[in-house]
């Protein structure tokens, strides 16, 4: 009976199909008296479809689209149905060049149908493009509006932050008494109409739950009204399949979970713990959205063949970084796409735009000179060589040489990748020997203004083991303790850095910086006691470098007894297993010392000052 009523529905379909465009109202009310009869509540996805149609006939495109809507809707046993609804949404927007949204509903046609459906690869392919595309897409949208957030004062960002997260509270209670209503209604449902057969086949059946088949159609219902119709596959409780796929930086598979992380929706920290609220995370931000414009352009250009609108996406690139390399960049991608593709317009006007907007970037100069880029890589092969003949002086010792030899690369490499390498070998081979006080500023310098990470950490490894190898010297050398001169006339020409000074005298102790500094501290402060109890003294500490803690006993008010105390000090041994420098310095000296931060330049203006 229920096999004789499908044909009567179907031939019933058919006709009022085949008369949308003859009988017009007509068949519309035909169709929505249908979709009011009871028998034909589970074909309502059959009937939408159709009233679709017509509504596509009269050119009511906007009803036609919500009717699909309706359709894939309420379709629960026919996934074919409910794919071709969603595929029908899915090449509207395509057609209209919304992208993004034809995503959406191409993901969820290829959930539905068959891989057996007509052109299911084609849709599959295109399919996995649009979600690449909406991918990136979702990069640009969340670091915009992370930054967005960012640049909020805190007060406004908090407040916001909470009403969102009591939205979230609201809609979740909301969704939980949903839940236990829908709970409710199955069983209710389930107990009425099963009750009594249920009863009956368990009496006769075997107690395993798959030989009773009223007990797997119950349980075949409450799968459906929870989920739906689902392909048996992987991760089938996901609603987006696509997403699966490669993300913003190309690759595949699950992301490992940062167990530091807050992943509660509900906490204020959750929504702070992205903001680029620094300069470092702010460069990072950045980057990820260059990466997902320039993502969403090569999709557009490349996989949908939409050159309108990669055009359009390397141009917002352009205009969301103005003045950058990766704005010039994104113009000369665009002008290439635009000569690729014949539009002699849009080229003209890109170029204009390129060369009027970044003259000095390479890109522009490639416009104005063919041959720029086969003379640039004939450059970049010089500069290449003199940098590595200029490292091998360095490496055999040969430091004034080098150090010439990376100056003059320093200047013939401006504009070009090669700088930064130049800029380090100035600052290796700078001075006479290795650790001496104008390379050590010089490395300092590179660090804190260098962006190539690689070539950064570099500099800082070679800087903290001349420091740690400065430290070693010096300890080895012992206390200065040496008379000093009492006038400035009698210091060398040469030292123009540190002064010698009368009145008040201070003892420095350099040590490496691993143990605990207050508990170092207090051992000093105990020995100081024990040397000599009328002695009051007062100890601070500082970070001198990064490898060395510098702790300062002041304040003695002749040379002498600062010079009796630093000797004391010294032979004391109170750390043993470290290397300790003991310094008698004056204040204006100790405050150069910490702008400098190197104790050999200090060590060497007492050897020529005062023949220590």
């Amino acid at each position: 009976e229920a096999y004789q009523y499908d044909m009567v529905f179907n031939a019933r379909l058919r006709q009022a199909a085949l008369q949308a465009q003859l009988e017009g109202g007509t068949t519309e009310r035909q169709l929505n008296r249908m979709l009011d009869d009871e028998k034909n509540h589970e074909y309502a996805d059959q009937i939408y479809y159709a009233l679709a149609q017509v509504s596509l006939a009269h050119g009511d495109t906007a009803k036609a689209l919500q009717q699909f809507e309706l359709s894939a809707k309420v379709s629960e046993s026919n996934p074919q149905q409910k794919g071709g609804a969603y595929l029908r949404l899915a090449d509207h927007y395509y057609g209209k060049r919304d992208y993004l949204r034809a995503a959406g509903y191409y993901d969820s046609a290829l959930h539905a149908l068959p891989e057996s459906y007509p052109g299911y690869q084609h849709l599959l392919t295109r399919g996995h493009a649009l979600g690449t595309l909406a991918s990136y897409a979702r990069t640009v949208t969340r670091e915009d509006s992370l930054q967005r957030m960012a640049r909020m004062p805190e007060g406004e960002r908090l407040t916001l932050i909470n009403q969102h997260i009591e939205k979230l509270k609201e809609a979740e209670h909301q969704r939980k008494l949903d839940e236990e209503k829908a709970a409710q209604d199955r069983a209710f449902a389930q107990q009425n109409q099963y009750r009594n057969s249920y009863q009956q086949q368990a009496q006769s059946s075997s107690k395993w739950y798959f030989y009773s088949p009223v007990a797997v159609s119950m349980g075949r219902t409450d799968f459906r009204l929870r989920w739906g119709d689902r392909k048996l596959e992987d991760n089938w409780r996901r609603k987006n399949k696509l997403s699966t796929g490669p993300g913003p930086e190309g690759g595949e598979g699950e992301v490992a979970e940062d167990s530091t992380r807050v992943t509660d929706s509900m906490r204020v920290e959750f929504y702070l713990q992205d903001l680029p609220l620094t300069d470092s995370a702010l460069q990072l931000s950045n980057a990820q959205l260059v990466q997902g414009y320039m993502g969403m352009g090569n999709t557009y250009r490349y996989q949908l063949q939409a050159p309108e609108a990669a055009i359009a996406t390397y141009e917002a690139l352009a205009k969301r970084f103005p003045g950058s390399e990766e704005g010039a960049g994104a113009f000369y991608s665009a002008y290439l796409l635009a000569k690729e593709q014949g539009m002699t317009d849009e080229q003209q006007r890109l170029a204009s735009a390129l060369q009027r907007d970044y003259p000095s970037s390479g890109y522009a100069q490639l416009l104005r000179d063919p041959a720029y880029l086969a003379n640039l890589q004939q450059k970049m092969q010089t500069l290449s060589s003199s940098y590595e003949s200029a490292r091998q002086e360095l490496y055999a010792g040969h430091r004034e040489q080098a150090h010439g030899m990376a100056l003059e690369g320093l200047q013939q490499a401006q504009g070009t990748d090669m700088l930064p390498y130049f800029d380090l070998l100035v600052a290796l081979s700078a001075g006479s020997n290795p650790g001496n006080a104008e390379q050590m500023a010089l490395l300092k310098k590179y660090v804190a203004s260098q962006q190539d990470a690689s070539l950064r950490t570099y500099a800082q490894e070679v800087l903290l083991a001349l420091q740690q190898q400065e430290l070693r010297r010096a300890g080895q050398g012992g206390a200065v303790a040496a008379p000093v001169a009492d006038t400035a006339a009698e210091r060398p020409a040469v030292l123009v850095n540190y002064t010698v000074d009368t009145g008040a005298y201070w003892v420095a102790l350099a040590m490496p910086a691993k143990g605990k500094a207050e508990e170092e501290k207090f051992k000093i402060l105990s020995w100081s006691v024990d040397f000599d109890v009328n002695n009051v003294v007062q100890i601070d500490w500082t970070a001198f470098n990064e490898v060395t803690r510098l702790f300062t006993i002041r304040t003695f008010a002749k040379l002498q007894e600062a010079q009796r105390y630093a000797k004391a000090l010294e032979q004391a041994r109170l750390f043993p297993q470290q290397n300790v420098v003991v310094l008698v310095i004056s204040p204006a000296n100790h405050a150069k010392l910490l702008q400098q931060q190197g104790l050999t330049q200090y060590l060497e203006f007492y050897r020529e000052a005062y023949g220590h």
